[in-house]
């Protein structure tokens, strides 16, 4: 299989790590060097990544935002390829309401002086000449980095777009602190789980709008909050890893593949009606002799239904013999204390019996 991705001789794959934190307030999270090192795994794996290992840099436990921003800056001004950036860490909102990620030195209070606000994440994205800017962010309020991605990201003639996939909008989930140890974050644990495993009916080669689908559906159904994501041009499209799952001969749906319509239904004759159909301008045909058969009694009772009594309507509602006597029962009065009379012994068999846990009860 190929490789269709530039050149990596001039691309970049920048992971962050941010653990341990001066603050007590702040809680360490171990499982954010485990989800960096997974990463980095999956990147420099020749049957998933391919990275070559001197263009992925990983920086762990950084202290200080300032010099942070500095390396990056150093490390991404020459790029003309790929830059994939990868933070995984505590995420804080700042007093202007913006993302800023955890480092070290982050203060609980004041997060937007001592940790690396994301507006400035996102001059590094702009001063860099990569053609393609992958940003992966797995931290609490990730999905604000997604309104800050603007035109001037990809305002440069040579760049074919910026890709931004963030874990949550609100708080992110990790294990508990003993656990944290040998495991990685949910959100990166669950991308790492479906990029070994490929998807089946995939392309040769994982790309970030492919992935993203089945990643929202995968923690949706852990119950663990569903990931954000924007993508500006045709960044969304780079080659992220190989597909393990792909087979040559199966056939992969096309993007801008248009379904068929579904076959049209027609509605079921009532029983005992004459067919319709072709055969109807035929006058000596099947459908002459067919409805010289039909007798008025079964016509006339399919078009005009007797009414049920109020005995077969008791029945039908499961209360067995209850008010078979014709007599009117009160309705249900939903969300009345169980001393109601409106609640009596002959309603406990009723499918609307309980009542809602959403309706107070009394």
């Amino acid at each position: 299989m190929s490789d269709p991705r530039p050149e990596p001789s001039n691309s970049l794959a920048l992971l962050i790590g941010a653990s341990r934190y001066q603050d007590e307030r702040i809680p360490p999270v171990p499982a954010a060097l485990n989800s960096l090192n997974g990463i980095e795994a999956m990147l420099i794996d020749p049957r998933l990544g391919g990275w070559p290992r001197d263009r992925v840099i990983k920086i762990a436990d950084p202290e200080n935002p300032g010099e942070l921003l500095k390396r990056m800056h150093r490390l991404t001004d020459a790029l003309d390829g790929v830059l994939l950036l990868y933070y995984a860490g505590h995420g804080f909102i700042t007093s202007k309401g913006e993302l800023a990620l955890g480092v070290g030195a982050v203060d609980f209070d004041y997060p937007g002086a001592t940790g690396v606000e994301y507006p400035k994440v996102r001059d590094v994205l702009i001063e860099c000449g990569a053609r393609v800017k992958i940003v992966i962010l797995d931290c609490c309020y990730s999905g604000r980095a997604t309104h800050a991605l603007t035109a001037d990201v990809v305002s440069g003639t040579e760049t074919q777009g910026v890709y931004t996939l963030a874990a949550a909008d609100g708080p992110a989930r990790v294990a508990d602190l003993p656990r944290q140890v040998h495991t990685t974050t949910a959100f990166t644990g669950e991308l790492l789980s479906l990029i070994s495993e490929g998807l089946p009916d995939g392309e040769p080669w994982l790309t970030p709008e492919a992935l993203f689908g089945p990643l929202k559906s995968r923690l949706r159904q852990k119950g663990l909050p569903g990931p954000r994501q924007i993508a500006r041009d045709t960044a969304g499209h780079f080659g992220l890893a190989r597909n393990v799952a792909y087979r040559p001969g199966r056939r992969h749906p096309q993007p801008n593949q248009t379904r068929p319509p579904p076959p049209l239904t027609t509605r079921p004759p009532l029983p005992g009606a004459p067919r319709r159909g072709p055969q109807t301008a035929q006058t000596n045909g099947p459908y002459r002799q067919h409805h010289r058969k039909v007798s008025a009694p079964p016509l006339r009772q399919a078009l005009h239904p007797r009414p049920t009594t109020t005995k077969e309507q008791a029945n039908r509602c499961g209360l067995g013999n209850h008010h078979t006597t014709g007599e009117r029962r009160p309705h249900q009065v939903r969300g009345a204390p169980i001393s109601s009379p409106a609640y009596s012994s002959s309603w406990c068999s009723s499918p609307f019996w309980p009542p809602s846990q959403d309706v107070p009860t009394g």
